[in-house]
């Protein structure tokens, strides 16, 4: 019997190569959708289960008060206490009254339009920079780096002016306003004289 001779062809040869070059690339390569990243603006911060949720610090300008923006989420049985506090040169500033956040609930640090707010005194940084808080809770405490920016955009209502930023329409205190414009009267119709009639001779 004459042996059958088979032929393996070269493309098929070559895209199995190239399969198990790719699966051992994949293999070895970190898988980036499990890495942890804050998707939002700000950064987050766990102490337990307890979870601390983009962390912002929003003030109009170096050297004034700052609300600290986040969502704070309770995953324990129990009532977790929360305080935020400035770090300047290494020493924590004084924390504002604590927050209280209900067992197995969520409760946000700064409400918009003149609620109820997480303050920091002296905010040393300029928006744009990024300064240390210190927060502590019943459940330990942590020191994280956040950004601070202007109240403007999707922060707008959450500054430190009592939770309520200046709309552009509206002119801030002791602005000039822009003056109306005089009414314009129309002018006056000119009389019509009425010709004398022709003497006839």
């Amino acid at each position: 019997m004459s042996a059958v001779n088979r032929r393996i062809p070269l493309a098929l040869v070559t895209g199995s190569a190239m399969v198990l070059s790719l699966s051992a690339c994949q293999w070895n390569s970190e898988i980036t959708s499990m890495k942890q990243y804050d998707p939002a603006d700000g950064v987050s911060a766990q102490l337990g289960n307890l979870h601390l949720n983009n962390l912002i610090v929003i003030s109009d300008a170096e050297g004034g008060q700052g609300n600290v923006v986040g969502l704070a989420i309770n995953g324990t049985d129990a009532p977790a206490q929360v305080q935020v506090s400035a770090v300047n040169a290494g020493q924590a500033g004084a924390a504002g009254a604590p927050l209280e956040v209900a067992a197995h609930s969520s409760q946000q640090l700064t409400e918009p339009e003149g609620g109820r707010a997480t303050s920091i005194p002296t905010v040393q940084v300029p928006p744009g920079a990024m300064m240390q808080l210190l927060v502590q809770t019943n459940l330990g405490q942590t020191v994280v780096d956040v950004p601070v920016l202007p109240p403007e955009g999707y922060y707008v209502g959450y500054g430190p002016a009592g939770g309520a930023a200046t709309s552009p329409a509206t002119p801030a205190p002791g602005g000039t306003a822009t003056p109306e414009p005089a009414p314009t009267q129309a002018p006056a119709p000119e009389p019509t004289q009425t010709p004398a009639e022709t003497p006839t001779s």
